[in-house]
């Protein structure tokens, strides 16, 4: 290892700047690991070639074949009188120093930055202790983001540092003792995790009347929404995505964490720019898992694996088959399993029988398939774990290959799996509608029914317009997933 060192050193010595050298250090690692440096004319003109002779010597990749300090004592240039002209080498060494000086320079001011960064991260700290730890005293509650059965979410901005969030709000009251330890649980699991690709808790607030849940605010919508919207669409940017979501799942799986409810909705952008930076989000039921020692049926229906639907103990390799069910859809634009009737689709999951059909799946390279056939196995000792999935031909295959496979079908009909989920989305919103203006109307004539009554109403014909006008596109597209069912 000296001697490589030294071989870079006598080269700079002689040709006044490095063998290897690039501002991607990535790139700089791939140049040192290849071995391959140049003797350029306009530097190297005036040096011997015995000189360049021990360079060669000393810049061997193979640590066998380079010289030991002994045998570099007894190479020919170190005994010999003839003298070169190195006015050359003495213009670059100074431009050299000078471009290490401006690298000082630059990596001084980054240091100031982060020391600034650290002073304010031990300002916000000093802040936050001192401010009670109520949600009305370190954050100002804004509109509303989404709603659900118990809970809304809201956005937020602190009070102490100006950063927006999302606020997950719980009314206590419609919780009972065991939904009550399944919000502590899903906080602690999340708290515990630390990935640039899972969503951030930030804070939790357990007060009398409410729950609330301080999330990082995911700007970005929904992964599918952004592929449709794309002017191209490859299999590379596919490739890229499932393995950043892999390595999520690797470290989720390696600090005993088991998701169980992968699907596209849970799988939002950070921003509306920035297509690789994707977030898991949602781990409602999300548990610690040793290995098969998880035993409640969850999840949803089209992204399910089938040891669940065989009332079978299971773990981490749940994740994986749910991955590989989004995989297909990635890829194909339609779900590898479905039916509208739910007993139909769990019994296709089950048998683990799909297809890759050709007027889809033509365009799409067999390492592809060839993975999602190796996540979508029946049983789980046979599946793929994250690790595995990760050293997998596919995700080490060559960019540019891939960045040439167009997934045109694919987004075509990704773009009507889309539109049928906002459909059934439609409906669903208008037969809640229905419920409640039945519950509403055998209250009586109440003032504050009526006005409800007048309220639903109107909310029951904005849903009508969005299920009409998803209808059109929604046709004639692949089969939905029944979204949203939970068995």
């Amino acid at each position: 290892m000296d001697m490589w060192s030294f071989g870079v050193i006598l080269y700079i010595l002689l040709g006044g700047y490095p063998p290897f050298h690039d501002d991607d250090q990535k790139e700089l690692f791939k140049r040192i690991k290849a071995g391959v440096y140049e003797f350029h004319p306009q530097y190297w003109s005036g040096v011997t070639e015995e000189a360049k002779d021990l360079i060669r010597k000393l810049l061997v990749v193979n640590p066998a074949e380079r010289l030991t300090a002994e045998e570099a004592l007894a190479h020919p240039w170190m005994h010999s009188t003839e003298a070169g002209d190195l006015q050359n080498t003495l213009d670059e060494l100074r431009k050299f120093q000078a471009a290490k000086r401006f690298k000082k320079g630059v990596n001084a001011i980054k240091a100031i930055n982060k020391m600034k960064k650290i002073m304010g991260s031990l300002s916000f700290l000093k802040a936050n202790k001192e401010l009670p730890h109520t949600i009305e005293a370190r954050y100002t509650l804004g509109d509303t983001l989404g709603e659900g059965g118990y809970a809304v979410v809201k956005s937020a901005v602190s009070k102490v540092d100006n950063l927006e969030v999302a606020v997950k709000v719980m009314t206590r009251t419609a919780l009972d003792a065991k939904a009550e330890e399944a919000i502590r649980t899903e906080v602690k699991l999340l708290q515990s995790l630390d990935h640039p690709n899972i969503v951030g808790a930030l804070d939790f607030f357990e007060e009398p009347s409410h729950f609330y849940f301080v999330l990082e605010k995911v700007n970005g919508g929904e992964l599918f929404d952004r592929i449709v919207q794309k002017t191209f669409y490859s299999e590379k940017e596919a490739r890229d995505l499932v393995k950043v979501l892999l390595d999520a799942l690797n470290y989720m799986h390696s600090n005993k964490i088991v998701h169980r409810d992968l699907k596209p909705e849970n799988l939002l952008m950070t921003n509306p720019d920035d297509d690789a930076d994707v977030k898991i989000v949602d781990f409602g039921f999300a548990s610690s898992s040793e290995g098969f020692d998880l035993s409640e049926q969850c999840g949803t229906p089209a992204y399910i694996a089938p040891e669940i639907l065989f009332n079978k103990l299971h773990g981490a390799p749940v994740d994986m088959w749910s991955l590989g069910v989004i995989l297909y859809i990635l890829l194909g634009g339609y779900p590898p399993f479905h039916d509208e009737d739910q007993n139909e689709l769990f019994k296709r999951i089950k048998a683990g029988v799909y297809e890759f059909h050709e007027e889809y799946w033509s365009a799409v390279s067999a390492e592809a398939k060839d993975l999602i056939s190796k996540l979508l196995v029946v049983n789980p000792l046979e599946r793929l774990t994250a690790q595995q999935a990760l050293a997998h031909p596919w995700l080490t295959s060559d960019e540019e290959k891939l960045s040439t496979l167009a997934l045109d079908g694919a987004k075509a009909e990704l773009k009507k799996f889309q539109a049928k989920k906002r459909f059934k989305k439609g409906v669903n919103a208008i037969k809640a509608i229905n419920r409640m203006k039945n519950i509403l109307g055998g209250l009586g004539k109440l003032k504050s029914t009526v006005a409800a009554t007048e309220a639903a109403e109107a909310a029951e014909g904005e849903a009508v317009a969005a299920a009409t006008a998803a209808t059109a596109a929604a046709a004639g597209g692949n089969d939905g997933t029944n979204d949203d069912t939970r068995i």
